[in-house]
Parts: structure tokens; sequence; C-alpha cells
């Protein structure tokens, strides 16, 4: 079973707001985006606390979900409840889809980065300073912006006529 690694989300998404690119990020299961995903970052914030014994608590949320001898709960909806903070649109991980976070900054560039607990942190997190560099590059090549330009950037909000 492949179950989301907060551990690796909190540092990725530290990564890239500490550099003030971050706008949103998103945590889910790639093969079934559409269904199991959920935000947990938004312009600056934790939308989805994080906490730091997040694999204990998935590892016991594995035992009582999976160990039939298990009582503890009367029905998945008690045991969802009680976890609520390690599950991600009502799910640890899967058996066969990959869990990845989705990273879109500021300027509007999107990057996804596996997200699996156990699975290959380094290569991962090497992938996240590639995208640094070329985001950073990104933003000196389109019309010479600066990172500053782009977070002080102010969306047109109506058109109006010239004088």
């Amino acid at each position: 079973m492949k179950l989301f690694d907060f551990k690796l989300a909190k540092q990725i998404i530290k990564q890239f707001d500490d550099l003030g690119m971050l706008k949103y990020a998103t945590l889910g299961m790639q093969e079934d985006w559409s269904h199991c995903s959920e935000a947990i970052w938004s312009n600056g914030d934790y939308v989805k606390v994080i906490l730091d014994n997040c694999e204990e608590r998935q590892d016991e949320y594995q035992n009582q979900r999976y160990n039939e001898s298990s009582d503890r709960y009367e029905t998945l909806t008690e045991l969802f409840g009680a976890y609520s903070d390690i599950l991600v649109a009502d799910i640890t991980g899967s058996a066969w889809a990959t869990p990845v976070i989705e990273v879109i900054l500021n300027d509007g560039q999107t990057f996804v980065f596996d997200c699996s607990r156990g699975e290959f942190t380094t290569d991962v997190l090497d992938r996240v300073n590639m995208a640094i560099k070329v985001a950073k590059y990104n933003l000196e090549e389109n019309d010479t912006r600066s990172l500053e330009d782009v977070q002080q950037f102010k969306p047109v909000t109506s058109c109006e006529k010239e004088s």
C-alpha cells in the first residue's frame, strides 16, 4: 500500500513557500485525481493541518481499518472521523494509485511530485530543486519579470475605456 508522505509534502511546501513562489498545494492520487485529491495549502496557509506524528497515526489507522479483530470503531464513518487529520479525500493511500503533490506557483506554473511514504525521498527532493530552478528561469525569461514583480502582480478586474 502506498501511503501519503505528509512530512515530504510539508518539506516541498516549505521549499517553495520560503521563496515566496507557492500559491496552492494539493495532495491526491495521480490516477484518480478527480475523486481522490484535497487542497492542503492555499495562499500562504495550510488549509489542512499536518501533524508531526502523521506516520504513527497512519499506522494506527491502517491497523484499525484492516485488522478484522479490531472492534474499536463500530462504523467506517466513526473511524474516518477519528483519523480525519491523516486522510486525504477520506483515504490514506492506495494499493494501485500513486500519491502525489501538485504545487501551483504564483505565476501559474504547475509541478507534480511523487509523495509516497518511504519512496525515493532524495530523488523527489532533487526534482523539487530542479523545478525551483526551472521556475526561476521561467520568471527571468518571461519578459524579464522578477519574482517581486510576480508577487506584486494585480490582475485587471475590469476594462476601462481610455480617455
